[in-house]
C-alpha cells in the first residue's frame, strides 16, 4: 500500500537526488516522466530545482548540440535501476516545483516516489546544471556544493 503523504513524510524523504515519476503540464508528452531533485537544501530553499529524464537520447543531443557536452547526462539502466532503457537528462532545461505542488501530486496519487539516483549520478547532474550557459546563477547556487 502506498504511503499516506503529508508534510512530515515529505520532509523525511525529500533530498537532493530524490526522484518522482509524474506528468507535468509543460511537457509535450502526456506520459509521466522521471524528475530528479537537485537542491542541496530542498527543505530550506524557496522552490525545488528539478530535471527531467527523456528516453529520446538522440533527439535531445541533436537539439542541444551547440551546448557544452557536460550539460547532457546520458544514463544507462545499469546506472539507475528505475530506467529500463537508455535515457538522457538535459541540464540546460530545469523546472521549478514548490514543495506544496509536489506534496499535492503525491497526495492525489498522480506522482510516485522512486529510488533516489546514486550519488555519482547526482554529482554529474549538478555539474551539468552549473556548466550550462542557460541556467541563472541563483539556480546554480542552489545546487552547487563548494566543498
Amino acid at each position: 500500500m502506498p504511503p499516506q503523504w503529508n508534510e512530515s513524510l515529505m520532509r523525511l524523504t525529500l533530498r537532493g537526488g530524490s526522484v518522482y515519476y509524474l506528468q507535468h503540464h509543460s511537457l509535450t508528452s502526456p506520459e509521466p516522466h522521471y524528475f530528479v531533485i537537485l537542491n542541496l537544501d530542498p527543505q530550506g530553499d524557496k522552490f525545488l530545482v528539478v530535471l527531467v529524464a527523456s528516453s529520446k537520447v538522440e533527439k535531445v543531443k541533436r537539439i542541444n548540440k551547440n551546448l557544452p557536452a557536460t550539460t547532457l547526462v546520458e544514463i544507462e539502466p545499469s546506472e539507475y535501476n528505475e530506467f529500463n532503457k537508455p535515457s538522457i537528462i538535459n541540464c540546460n532545461h530545469y523546472f521549478r516545483f514548490s514543495r506544496q505542488e509536489l506534496l499535492q501530486k503525491l497526495q492525489q496519487n498522480i506522482a510516485h516516489e522512486k529510488s533516489p539516483v546514486p550519488t555519482d549520478l547526482l554529482k554529474k547532474l549538478r555539474a551539468g546544471i552549473v556548466a550550462s550557459p542557460l541556467v541563472e546563477a541563483e539556480i546554480k547556487d542552489m545546487v552547487q556544493s563548494y566543498e
